[in-house]
C-alpha cells in the first residue's frame, strides 16, 4: 500500500481521490494495531499532546503580540495564525527508512489530506475574530474530558488531551503512529488587509 502510495506521490497529485482512500485505509490499519498497544504508547502520547500545547501557546501569544503591533500600521488588517506538524520527518520515530520522507510528505499534503489544511487545529486562530478566545479554549483545555471519547480512559483519562490531537486523530489521515513522535512544529501567520497580505513563518521546538 505505501509503494503504490509513493508511486502515486512521485506523480504529484495525479489522483488525489484514490490516495485519499489509500491513505483512510492505511490510517484504520495502523490505528487497530495502536489501539491494541495504547499502554505501551502513553509516555510518547502524553510527550506529544504536551509538546502539541507548547507549540500552540507560542502560536497564540505571537499572533496576538503581532496583531497589535500591525493594527498601528494597517488598521484594518486580520491575522491567520496556523499550526503544521513538522514537514521533516519526525527523528523520534522509531521506524526509519529513505522511503519515509515521501510518506510523510503526502501526508502533510493538502490535496490528499485536505482536513490537515489548516494545520492541526481544525481552524487555526483567526485575529480579530477570535481575539476574545482564551488560550485554554482555543486548545479545548477548558472543558475537562471534552477530548478522548473515542479511546480507552482506563489509560488515558489523565492525560487531558487537547483538541489538535483529537482533530489529527478524528478527522485527519494521520495514524497514531505517524505523529505521536512529533517534537517540531511550524507556525505560519498570514496577515492581510485591503491592499496587500503578508505570509510569515516560524517554528517551535518545545
Amino acid at each position: 500500500m505505501e509503494n503504490e502510495l509513493k508511486h502515486l506521490y512521485g506523480g504529484r497529485m495525479d489522483n488525489p481521490g484514490q490516495a485519499r482512500t489509500m491513505l483512510k485505509l492505511r490510517k484504520e490499519m495502523l490505528d487497530h494495531w495502536a489501539y491494541e498497544h495504547q499502554q505501551e504508547l502513553l509516555s510518547e502520547i502524553a510527550a506529544f499532546n504536551n509538546a502539541a500545547l507548547e507549540a500552540l501557546r507560542h502560536l497564540y501569544d505571537k499572533a496576538h503580540a503581532t496583531y497589535k503591533q500591525m493594527t498601528l500600521i494597517l488598521p484594518d488588517a486580520e491575522l491567520s495564525a496556523k499550526c503544521f506538524l513538522s514537514i521533516k520527518y519526525p527523528k523520534r520515530h522509531p521506524y526509519q527508512a529513505e522511503d519515509r520522507e515521501d510518506i510523510w510528505e503526502a501526508l502533510c499534503e493538502p490535496a490528499w489530506n485536505p482536513v490537515y489544511k489548516n494545520g492541526i487545529c481544525p481552524f487555526g486562530l483567526n485575529l480579530p475574530q477570535d481575539m476574545d478566545e482564551t488560550f485554554e479554549h482555543f486548545v479545548g483545555t477548558d472543558e475537562p474530558s471534552a477530548w478522548g471519547g473515542f479511546i480507552n480512559m482506563e489509560y488515558w483519562h489523565d492525560l487531558h488531551l487537547n483538541s489538535a490531537f483529537y482533530n489529527l486523530i478524528e478527522d485527519t489521515f494521520f495514524a497514531l503512529t505517524d505523529f505521536i513522535f512529533v517534537r517540531e512544529f511550524d507556525i505560519e501567520n498570514s496577515i492581510t488587509n485591503s491592499e496587500s497580505v503578508i505570509l510569515t513563518k516560524d517554528s517551535a521546538c518545545p
